[in-house]
């Protein structure tokens, strides 16, 4: 003879025949939905995490890449020699250009005072009927001599006395002068004067 025997508790039987309600099946639908789209959207912001982490990899491997092709090219970088010799004629130029400013302004070539002053009164003192060609000065400015034209040749002894005049070039006496027609204009001419300091 066969006996059953239920080791439950009795609410137990009544809670398992108890039919779940829509309510409860569309929440744990929905619930359902949403866990699945939270996985879809993390494994798609992974995805696309490991496809930037890959790009920014390969774009280090590059930049190191060529940062190494940089640096061989530099060891093996050898100067134009063109280049090399136009900066040093180029700096050549410039020290020229440093001792002829120093000669001219400094105590040089027994000059105490430069030669601007001079230049100036030179430049001051000319009639609009005369110009200069050339100024040449020697033994630190105490030889000058003047090469230039005048429309008129009375303009001439007009300067001289005007030069005279200056502080700078006072005392010197007009050691040579030399006039010559400059063309078929007979008031037009060329001169050369020489000028040093009387002792």
């Amino acid at each position: 003879m066969r006996q059953q025997v239920n080791l439950l508790p009795p609410d137990t039987e009544k809670f398992s025949k108890r039919p779940f309600s829509s309510r409860f099946l569309s929440a744990s639908v929905a619930l359902g939905a949403v866990i699945l789209v939270l996985l879809a959207t993390l494994g798609y912001q992974n995805s696309q995490s490991i496809r930037s982490l890959t790009a920014l990899r390969d774009t280090q491997a590059l930049n190191i890449s060529n940062l190494e092709t940089l640096r061989a090219r530099v060891r093996t970088h050898v100067a134009s020699p063109d280049l090399q010799a136009r900066i040093a004629q180029t700096r050549a130029s410039i020290a020229a250009h440093q001792a002829l400013h120093e000669a001219l302004t400094g105590n040089l070539l027994g000059n105490s005072s430069g030669f601007s002053t001079v230049l100036v009164d030179l430049a001051e003192r000319k009639p609009d009927t005369l110009w200069l060609r050339q100024i040449r000065m020697d033994t630190g400015g105490q030889r000058i001599d003047l090469e230039g034209s005048a429309l008129d040749p009375t303009a001439i002894p007009t300067y001289l006395q005007h030069l005279g005049e200056e502080t700078s070039l006072a005392g010197r006496g007009v050691d040579h002068i030399e006039i010559t027609h400059a063309g078929a204009d007979s008031r037009h001419v060329d001169f050369i004067i020489r000028s040093e300091p009387r002792p």
